[in-house]
């Protein structure tokens, strides 16, 4: 059974703390999956693998695949497992919004 695709967004609340602002399944483009979209560069930003996004008004245990888009939050990675933990990447520019 394939595992449902799972983005977990990360924002600031009305303290600026970093906080999840929608963890849910990306929106689907027929047989392509949205994960993140931006208008403008630089963009804006305001278990098995036992892995955990730390911030500073949640915490996320994260399953194998799940997608974080990090909006320019204050964050942290938790191996909670025995065995190294693999993550992948990609960074784009960005500032902060207005």
């Amino acid at each position: 059974m394939i595992k449902p695709l799972r983005r977990i967004v990360t924002g600031h609340d009305a303290h600026g703390r970093s906080v999840v602002v929608a963890d849910e399944p990306p929106k689907a483009l027929g047989t392509f999956h949205e994960m993140w979209a931006t208008d403008t560069a630089p963009a804006p930003y305001g278990s098995e693998d036992e892995v955990a996004l730390l911030l500073d008004g949640d915490e996320v245990d994260l399953a194998p695949h799940d997608v974080v888009i990090q909006r320019g939050t204050n964050h942290a990675w938790i191996n909670r497992g025995n065995e190294p933990a693999l993550l992948a990447a990609i960074l784009i520019d960005g500032e902060p919004l207005a």
